[in-house]
């Protein structure tokens, strides 16, 4: 090849180069960026006096024993002879391990209470509260944002292969 032919390819391939990278800047500035989240659900911090407090072992196996409850209870479902007072069984079951679960949980919540002061446990206990609150205004918000779509687009899944189709005549 010739020289000035091999000039004139590098001068082309530099301008092609130079307009895509300059084309990725452009959008990169001119285009809105997605909004941060904040809404992330950072555990409120225990006061320092309580943080080398054991965990409850206990409180683990009880956690894994209401799960195991609730997978058995999925699994007895899956299966094509299934018996009806087996499945309620289970049920009773695992409502009696959540019971106990939850009522484990809250005494360990009031036993650190009473190791806090009353600022401590205001700050702590309004901050658990306050994930739980936005926690359920999240869901909420969702369920709202999405039943407000499908009534504005007609966008509704169509339950019959989980798929989503606007209203209108069927090709079935």
């Amino acid at each position: 090849m010739s020289k000035r032919l091999i000039t004139m390819l590098l001068i082309v391939s530099l301008a092609f180069n130079l307009a895509v990278l300059s084309s990725i800047i452009w959008l990169h500035y001119r285009l809105p960026h997605p909004p941060h989240h904040t809404g992330s659900y950072e555990r409120p911090r225990l006061p320092e006096h309580i943080k080398s407090m054991p965990m409850d072992k206990e409180l683990g196996d009880m956690r894994r024993e209401y799960d195991e409850y609730r997978i058995r209870f999925m699994r007895k479902l899956a299966l094509e002879d299934y018996s009806e007072q087996n499945l309620i069984a289970i049920i009773d079951s695992s409502l009696a391990a959540q019971h106990k679960l939850e009522e484990a949980l809250g005494t360990r919540l009031i036993n650190l209470r009473k190791q806090m002061s009353a600022e401590e446990a205001f700050e702590y206990f309004n901050a658990r509260a306050d994930i739980m609150e936005q926690r359920m205004l999240k869901i909420e918000n969702y369920k709202y944002r999405r039943t407000n779509y499908e009534k504005n687009t007609g966008d509704k899944p169509d339950y019959r292969d989980e798929r989503r189709r606007p209203d209108g005549p069927k090709s079935r």
